[in-house]
This record gives structure tokens, sequence and C-alpha cells, in this order.
């Protein structure tokens, strides 16, 4: 064997090795926050230095090998060869057997934690997984889509199905990867140690939009009074009164068209009253008792001066400012109007249905794709059920980098270059502004590229010997 090819070999083998501990250093520090990743990573790592160790002694072994036993150009070998060795036989069969038999047992120790649920008052929440959509919904009966909520050191269980193909649940600092199968249910547990923000993935293949099939799994502190899901927004209430002559107090109440009103009505009075508004509206409040204080909502989507009455007599009134209303049609994939045309710092209020057959958002500002940078959210709306409906009230500002656009933010519902267009474009005044969301390119790193040069060098290498020979 020639220089050549002993430097080539060699030099593949330490390209291996820095390639290999380069993976080892990038996934060391990603960092897990419940007990089952912390098992999983202990074992792994244990494995993985075993492994080094074996790796090392036997590369040792054969590059003292390639430079002592080799032939010497005349066909001879420089040195005596061995027919056979017992003891050196039995002494690299038992240490691999101890090792391997170690290996069982730590791994059923390690699966007994992963798939035993703890006992006690654990929070259980079921998945729905759908192309390409998540769906979590909490002991009290709410749901949110792609985003949970848990609260940090809290046991929570997921029973996790499909609504369509196969699909499956992965979230790497948890430990935890199952499937969710069409029919089935299955069941596994985790308890998030540390607050944050994780990323929550399907790892089964399942059609064109899988790989932006995300959630964000949000773990809030502990000293938080819920044990789950979002919080609850913080909500003005308009205080308003009733005296004992039906009268509101005060007695004008203003909103914005579009916009939702929120009272807090309370009953002055000795007698139960409840108040209506007239056409177009036909609205009835609920019942208020004397001396209690009950919340009333709704929405006024028209514009106007409206009684508020009292056992037809009048006891205020409900006056409506107008708003610039655009109607928006969520259907699959697309989204009605494509372009939107509209004055700066002019109010506008979106009415945004779901006319199609999958769950559907709205969103304002800069897209990006899933996880990547520069996505900017102006104001949306929460996931809307086919056939749902609601109003978003903003106020657009004069053209801005972070303003140019609006689309459906489900995973997979806006896909550039396909069908799945749900997007449309801002116009200022007739100004089009174009998009500049950029999706970065994926780079190899530098150690994947030194392998594969120093690997290629050894090739040439035992080409250029070949032919010699």
């Amino acid at each position: 064997m020639t220089r050549t090819v002993r430097a080539a070999v060699l030099l593949s083998l330490v390209a291996i090795v820095a390639f290999c501990l380069y993976l080892f250093a990038t996934s060391r520090f990603a960092g897990n926050v419940a007990p089952a990743q912390q098992r999983i990573e202990d074992l792994f790592y244990l494995v993985l230095w075993i492994a080094i160790a074996v790796f090392v002694l036997v590369e040792a072994w054969l590059l003292l090998n390639l430079f002592l036993w080799h032939e010497d150009g005349q066909g001879k070998v420089t040195h005596e060869t061995h027919r056979g060795n017992h003891s050196l036989e039995v002494a690299w069969t038992i240490p691999p057997v101890v090792v391997f038999l170690t290996f069982a047992v730590l791994s059923a120790q390690a699966l007994d934690v992963i798939e035993r649920t703890p006992e006690g008052d654990n929070v259980v929440i079921d998945v729905a997984a759908g192309q390409w959509l998540w769906t979590f919904t909490y002991p009290d009966g709410t749901q949110t889509s792609n985003e949970l909520w848990v609260r940090q050191n809290e046991t929570v269980v997921l029973r996790i199905t499909s609504t369509d193909v196969i699909h499956a649940v992965y979230v790497r600092e948890f430990g935890l990867k199952i499937d969710a199968m069409p029919g089935t249910t299955n069941t596994m547990w985790f308890r998030a140690t540390k607050p944050g923000t994780y990323v929550l993935q399907c790892a089964e293949y399942c059609g064109g939009a899988h790989s932006a099939m995300l959630a964000d799994v949000h773990v809030f502190p502990a000293g938080e009074n819920r044990r789950f899901g979002p919080a609850p927004a913080a909500l003005q209430e308009t205080p308003v009164s009733i005296d004992a002559s039906g009268r509101l107090s005060p007695g004008e109440i203003r909103a914005d068209q579009g916009q939702t009103v929120r009272l807090n009505v309370t009953n002055e009075g000795r007698a139960p009253v409840r108040l209506t508004i007239g056409a177009p509206y036909n609205l009835e409040s609920p019942s208020f008792p004397p001396g209690a204080s009950v919340p009333w909502r709704f929405l006024p989507a028209h514009d106007g001066t409206f009684d508020i009455q009292r056992e037809d007599q009048a006891a205020g009134r409900l006056i409506v400012r107008k708003a610039t209303v655009v109607e928006v049609e969520l259907r699959d994939f697309t989204i009605v109007p494509k372009t939107l045309r509209y004055e700066p710092d002019t109010p506008y209020a979106f009415h945004v249905r779901n006319l199609g057959d999958a769950p559907h958002n709205f969103y304002i500002g800069q897209w990006a794709p899933a996880r990547a940078p520069g996505k900017v959210v102006f104001a949306s709306t929460p996931d809307l059920r086919p056939g749902q409906e609601t109003w978003l009230n903003v106020t657009l500002p004069a053209p801005r980098p972070t303003l140019q656009e609006y689309w459906c933010d489900v995973p997979g519902h806006y896909l550039p270059g396909t069908d799945q267009d749900m997007h449309g474009t801002l116009d200022a005044r007739g100004a089009t502004t174009q998009s500049t969301s950029i999706v970065p390119m994926a780079s190899w790193p530098a150690p994947a590229i030194l392998f594969l040069g120093l690997a290629a060098a050894g090739a040439v290498g035992m080409t250029r010997r070949r032919r010699k020979e």
C-alpha cells in the first residue's frame, strides 16, 4: 500500500470522526424539558460514548495494522502474521455481550418511564390531527387550533386520533412521538419542566403540506392559577346601570360598526329588567336581577342610532359609528377578494366568513413560511370552523414593508406557487406594494462538506492505486 493511499484512508477516517463529533455537538445542546426525554438522552449518550470508544479502538488498531503489516513493494509481508488467539477471541466476545445486555435492561427501564402514565390528577387533552391542522380540546370543552397551552410541571395526558390519514405527534424536547391514526385513540403523557414555546410537528408523511403541519406548545409558569388553555383575554367592559325608572346611565352607548360591545349592566331597581334593541338588530338582553351585575355582549353590524327599550319604553340609545365594511370570503383554497384597495388611516370592519369545508383564519401583515423569520402579524382572527363568521376591526396605516398582504395562516393553506393560494395583496390608494417574503435557502454544514471532500480524496487515491496495479 502506497503512502498516498494510506494518507487518503487516514484523512477519510479523520473526516468521519470530525463529522460524528459535529453531529454530537449540535444535538447535545438542543435541550430537554421533560422526564421522558431526559431518560432518552441519558441512554442515548451512554450508548454514544461507548460506541465512540469502540470506534476509536478499532480504527486505531486498523491504522496500526495498515502501517505494520503491508507489502514492502517486492510482494513480501514485512511482519509475521498470526493464525489465531483463543484468549483474544474470548476477550472481544464476552465484553460486548455484557454491554448489550446492559443496554437492553436500561432500555426497558426507560421505556417503562415513557409509556406508563403517572397516577394522579392529570390534565387530559384530546388531540385531533387532520390535513393539515392540529385541534386541541381541553377538559372544560374549549378548543384551540395549532396552539396547545399547558402549565409547567403539570402531568398532561394526550388522547390522540386522526380525522383523515395517518399523522404522528412529535415534540423533540418532550421525548414525545406517537402515531395519530383514524378510528384509533393512542395515549401519551408528558410533564414540561421549563416554561417556553416548543414546536409540535407531524412526523408521518400525510400529503403535500406535511412539512407545514406545525403547532406551538406554550408552557406557562407554574405560578399561574390555570392548569391549561390560553390566558383569558383582557376584555374591557363598559359599566352601565339601570335605575328604578328603567333608564340607562349613561344614556348613550357608543360603538364602532363591527366591533363587539361589552357591557356590564347593574340593575339598581327592585324588579328584574330585560332590554331590547329593535330592527335591524332585533336583540334581547339577558335578564338583569335586582342588585346584580350581568354582562351583555353583542355585535353592531349596522351603523346609525337605535333605541334601547325596556317594556316598550325608551331606556337609552345605541349610536354606531359607520366603518368601511369589507366582505372577506375564505374558501378551499382561496380568499376573496384577491386585492384590497384601502385608504390609509381609515377604520375598516372586515366581515370574515368561512365558506369552505376546512378550518380557516384571516391574517393581515407580512407572510413568511412557518417557523421562518420575517412573518409580521398586524391583525388576525381566530380559526373559524366551516360556516362560522366573525368581524375584525382595524385601522390600516400607510403602506410599510410589514403591511403588504393578507392570508390564511392554517399550515398548508397558503403555499406559494401551488393551487393552495389563500392569499391576497393590500393596495393603498391603488399603489400595490409587492411582497418581500423570503424563503431562506438550505445550506450544507461545513463539516459535511469537509467529510465529502476528504472521502473523495480517499476515493481518488484508491483509484490511482488500482491504475498503477
